[in-house]
């Protein structure tokens, strides 16, 4: 076997664990969401895609992708929700996460450099932490929830409080999870 084979067979093991970190963090998430069950005060995934990203070089993006559809058509059957319409809110609420993750790895790499790797001094913390979560996370909860109201999910009244929840779920999931 060459060593570009080699790598390539470790790569997919590295995707396959990936999709499954996020989809087995993801149901421990979602298990403390809100109806409709997408939006959770805390949010591991987040990081953990995160941190795949980082390590990956941001290759790692399509676990990311599919290991959030699966999570996301899995709480569609939970609620029962089979049509096209819950396939169509997986498949967005996906892509969010994925350029959330996408968008966080990019501004850690800009804002820290390789400081990220180590964690060593403070400012690298509160750089990595402030960049991945607070900031990056805004992504994910905008795009979710507006599709979640596109859909018909959730009402208007209901789109400012889902959208907190939303974000601050996955800006506490990056915190605690990324820097494990």
């Amino acid at each position: 076997m060459t060593a570009n084979a080699t790598n390539n067979t470790k790569n997919k093991g590295f995707l396959a664990v990936a999709a499954l970190g996020y989809f087995v963090l993801g149901m421990i998430g979602t298990s403390f969401a809100i109806a409709p069950g997408y939006a959770s005060p805390g949010f591991p995934a987040a990081g953990c895609a995160v941190a795949c990203l980082l390590w990956s070089d941001r290759t790692a993006w399509p676990a990311i992708l599919v290991g959030s559809f699966a999570l996301n058509l899995a709480i569609s059957l939970m609620h029962q929700d089979t049509g096209g319409p819950a396939t169509l809110i997986a498949a967005g609420i996906a892509v969010g996460s994925t350029f959330q993750a996408l968008a966080a790895a990019w501004l850690v790499e800009r804002g820290v450099g390789d400081g990220w790797r180590s964690l060593e001094n403070v400012s690298d913390v509160v750089r990595t932490l402030a960049l991945a979560g607070p900031v990056a996370c805004l992504v994910s909860a905008t795009a979710g929830v507006s599709i979640l109201y596109a859909a018909g999910a959730i009402q208007g009244a209901e789109y400012v409080y889902s959208w907190w929840n939303w974000w601050s779920g996955d800006a506490l999931g990056v915190m605690v999870m990324l820097p494990l």
